[in-house]
């Protein structure tokens, strides 16, 4: 198998093939209709690959996940699209870039028309749909309630979004369904579910200590149900430029304690799927937008384009089950969609920026990754084992992630070339223009969003 496409190859591609009718006079009749299975995408928001134990992380934060490890397919260099909750969950479900979709952060928008866009493509093709969203920016104003009969975005503790999906699911007909469940149960502002915080240091007696402590009393009183507050006490009450070694690890372990609570509430809705039968006739799909840092590059939160942001998982279980498979060739989120829509053998649309994944065990060579950070000022690429991050007025970063994973060492200080690096990020930008001319501009006139949706927005911090 050879490396993806170059992107004006791929423009050229989708040019063409993107406005094809699906039908007319000289078009072969449409294939028998093939066994519908069930897909179910869950997607764990803010979840950095490395620390899943799956992934070899040293802390046993997600055993339910390991578990399900052993029966799936585990990708293990998957770059995501963008840092950043909207654009990259935009092209999980389209197979297009954040700059030709233009579904980004800072401003509510509809996606073209002239997208395909994956619940609406299953919903055309016989498949119920059902998403229970943690809202932010996965909501109805940025366009992700296209093509679902249940649509539900709130922002709340993990478990209370799963007594919602295990509500919903103990009813649903066994019609063959899309389920896409996403939480931001570890994100910011890192609160465990109560019996997993099991990582934090006890002698710790920084500021955050007491920030946390006094949230999850809240939370434990019910009293925590307003996204904007709760992140706005957790963040203004500590100074993170002035983190010592010891705040960031008491942050990471509450970041770990999160993870576990939502595994565990992971593991007992798969048992529930189990039981219900669609586990056996089901693609389940676990994965996550973007990570998270902590200070590696002297941010938290998710705003840059290093690899502790840009490295997700990916879980992909086949109905039934199979036996534990591991695969290091990277692939870029950019390839969910088209894999997808090979998989469930969906027809009427071209191929995707995106190249399908399958066979699974026959990935070849490493695929290009590109990303744009969610303000669209700044773009990477990785090509190879050299990856480039080009900022406004030409600021570039140069990495050998062959040798340096961890993007210790900018060789672009040291005089490292970055010009073909720089003519591929050029050349993106530009085939993204045209794509996006060819498929139309995202709709922007969407109306005013609500008190409520701009406080949220704020919080976390996609607009000023």
């Amino acid at each position: 198998m050879t490396a993806s496409l170059a992107p004006s190859a791929l423009v050229a591609l989708l040019a063409g093939a993107l406005l094809l009718p699906a039908c007319g006079p000289d078009a072969p009749e449409a294939p028998l209709e093939p066994e519908r299975p069930h897909l179910i995408l869950i997607s764990i928001d803010t979840l950095r690959a490395d620390h899943l134990s799956c992934y070899g992380y040293e802390r046993t934060t997600s055993p339910a996940l390991d578990a399900l490890a052993d029966e799936s397919w585990l990708f293990e260099n998957v770059i995501a699209a963008a840092p950043s909750t909207g654009p990259a969950h935009m092209t999980m479900f389209t197979g297009v870039l954040p700059r030709v979709h233009g579904i980004f952060n800072e401003r509510p928008a509809l996606l073209s028309p002239e997208l395909p866009y994956l619940p609406h493509t299953m919903q055309e093709q016989g498949w119920s749909t059902a998403a229970f969203t943690d809202g932010g920016i996965v909501t109805e104003a940025y366009g992700f309630d296209r093509g679902y009969d249940v649509f539900e975005a709130r922002y709340e503790p993990f478990e209370d979004k799963l007594k919602d999906v295990q509500a919903w699911l103990s009813e649903a007909p066994d019609d063959p369904t899309f389920l896409f469940v996403h939480t931001y149960g570890v994100h910011a502002p890192y609160l465990p579910a109560t019996g997993h915080d099991l990582f934090t240091d006890d002698n710790f007696d920084g500021p955050l200590r007491e920030v946390v402590e006094t949230l999850v009393k809240k939370r434990d009183n019910g009293r925590l149900t307003n996204l904007a507050k709760t992140l706005t006490q957790f963040w203004k009450s500590i100074d993170r430029s002035d983190f010592s070694d010891a705040d960031v690890e008491y942050l990471k372990a509450l970041y770990d304690g999160s993870l576990h609570g939502v595994d565990d509430g992971i593991g007992r809705l798969l048992d529930q799927l189990q039981t219900k039968g669609w586990l056996d006739d089901a693609w389940l799909i676990v994965t996550s937008d973007h990570g998270e840092a902590f200070g590696e590059h002297g941010g938290f939160s998710h705003r840059q384009l290093h690899q502790e942001e840009l490295w997700v998982p990916l879980l992909i279980r086949p109905p039934g089950g199979t036996e534990g498979r591991r695969l290091s060739t990277r692939v870029s989120a950019l390839d969910l969609f088209p894999t997808l829509i090979e998989l469930l053998d969906l027809h009427g649309h071209a191929a995707m920026q995106g190249q399908s994944m399958l066979p699974f065990d026959e990935l070849g060579d490493d695929r290009r990754a590109l990303a744009t950070d969610g303000s669209q000022k700044a773009d990477a690429v990785i090509d190879g084992s050299r990856k480039l991050i080009q900022r406004p007025k030409q600021q570039f970063e140069l990495y050998d992630l062959g040798s340096d994973p961890l993007e210790a060492n900018n060789l672009a200080e040291q005089g490292g070339d970055t010009k073909a690096l720089v003519r591929l990020l050029a050349t993106m930008r530009k085939d993204a223009a045209a794509l996006q001319q060819k498929v139309g501009e995202p709709i922007l006139d969407v109306g005013e969003l609500s008190d409520e949706r701009l406080q949220e927005l704020r919080a976390l911090g996609y607009i000023k």
